[in-house]
């Protein structure tokens, strides 16, 4: 399949949008900053790669437009929103809100850097929006598949928006191997057969190892490439209790625990919902003398502030391929 690298990108797509600067890029994909000349707003307009003339042309078109399709199925203040995909010289186009910030992995890169690891009462809000917008995820009958701090914006005022659809799937569809390596559940790398009720449990364990890369810095598992994964990552979730503690002294034991079973092997050990996840870290944070987050910071993103630089990163594209 070609690369989205184009040496003269097109100033105008689908005869509305002005494109600006790139934001980001991949193998597959680019994002621009563009302006909506229908009404002047700013916008992200991701381009996707067609595949080989004489195979699948239609590639990027059909992704782009599948992307569109889930996205519109969550309307949530916590959710980018997607407003239109087609077709422009053969490659698929998506127009999307345009989130001012940074990605987390961004913000906790630089925490680390200052010496200054997030603390308890400054992620339980941010807990509490992520979990909050991967509950609305769930309820629209989709799994996102690709959650991981590259893929939720940190707004200026710290409320969050979940992005980035590329590797969505609705629950009732089969999963293929997709997705960030660290984030894949073991049950996807070990082609398990799983219910469709318990599909978004794949979900609540990439968020267990993005929560847990909040708290520490650090990502919660060193992945050797020339080893099984699934079976690195299936031996090396049950030490991660351990792990924490050592990290964060500071944290609850119980903090300990909610982690190491939302990243188990064992589907029946995950909290069964991101609510009851977030049920069970609020509880931990406020027996550990944290303040309760007022109802504004976990319920609703507030306007967008366009003055700031958007990051907005690529989708997944190929198998097993870490997203940029």
């Amino acid at each position: 399949m070609s690369s989205c690298r184009l040496s003269e990108p097109p100033p105008r797509v689908a005869d509305r949008y002005l494109l600006r600067e790139q934001l980001a890029d991949g193998l597959l994909g680019a994002v621009y900053r563009a302006r909506d000349t229908n009404d002047g707003s700013a916008v992200a307009i991701k381009l996707v790669a067609p595949g080989p003339a004489d195979e699948h042309p239609r590639d990027g078109v059909v992704r782009a437009e599948r992307e569109h399709a889930l996205m519109s199925r969550v309307r949530h203040p916590l959710v980018a929103r997607s407003f239109e995909a087609g077709e422009h010289h053969r490659f698929g186009y998506l127009a999307m809100e345009l989130v001012a910030g940074e990605d987390l992995c961004t913000f906790i890169n630089r925490s680390v850097a200052a010496a200054d690891l997030v603390s308890l009462e400054r992620a339980l809000p941010i807990v509490g929006q992520l979990c909050l917008a991967l509950d609305s995820v769930h309820a629209a009958g989709l799994v996102h598949r690709d959650l991981k701090p590259a893929n939720v914006m940190v707004l200026p005022d710290e409320s969050i928006k979940l992005i980035d659809f590329g590797a969505a799937q609705r629950q009732s569809d089969a999963f293929g191997l997709w997705g960030t390596p660290l984030y894949i559940a073991p049950e996807i790398t070990l082609r398990r057969r799983v219910p469709q009720a318990s599909r978004t449990l794949s979900d609540i364990y990439s968020l267990g190892v993005t929560v847990y890369e909040l708290l520490t810095g650090q990502e919660p598992f060193d992945l050797d490439a020339d080893e099984d994964m699934a079976t690195q990552l299936v031996s090396q979730a049950r030490q991660t209790s351990h792990w924490l503690g050592w990290l964060r002294p500071d944290l609850p034991e119980s903090l300990s625990v909610l982690l190491r079973a939302a990243m188990s092997s064992d589907l029946a050990q995950r909290p069964p919902t991101s609510r009851a996840f977030y049920r069970a870290f609020r509880a931990a944070a406020l027996s550990w003398g944290c303040r309760e987050p007022s109802r504004q910071r976990t319920h609703q993103a507030r306007p967008m502030a366009r003055a700031a630089r958007p990051t907005v990163p690529l989708g997944v594209d190929a198998p097993l391929a870490r997203t940029a």
